[in-house]
């Protein structure tokens, strides 16, 4: 069974608080801001494969940070494996940075190492 989750039906200046809710629920707690001035609609479809969750995610521009306070609240360590399809991204952690374009995937975890 996938959980969705979706920004779609809100009226876009109801959109940022329901994202950050929404990546916050489908991975670990994180900050998003979103880029757009209207944003545009995101969606998160996760599902289970075995011990791992699987999630496609759709989503306009925006930045998405973990914070050593958050960090410390959650305390989960969890690997990500990122596969960029459409777009490209910059991820940092630890003093690194990658260029992401299509068909690139990273690897991070969620305590920041």
């Amino acid at each position: 069974m996938s959980v969705v989750l979706s920004t779609a039906s809100l009226p876009a200046t109801d959109r940022t608080e329901r994202w950050h809710d929404a990546v916050s629920r489908a991975f670990v707690p994180l900050d998003a801001r979103l880029l757009e001035d209207d944003p545009s609609p995101g969606r998160i479809v996760s599902g289970r494969l075995g011990s791992l969750r699987v999630s496609h995610v759709e989503a306009g521009p925006q930045v998405v940070t973990r914070s050593r306070r958050l960090i410390a609240r959650d305390g989960k360590e969890i690997l990500t494996l990122t596969l960029q399809r459409r777009g490209s991204a910059i991820k940092e952690q630890d003093g690194r940075e990658a260029h992401i374009e299509p068909g690139d995937f990273s690897l991070s975890d969620s305590c920041g190492r």
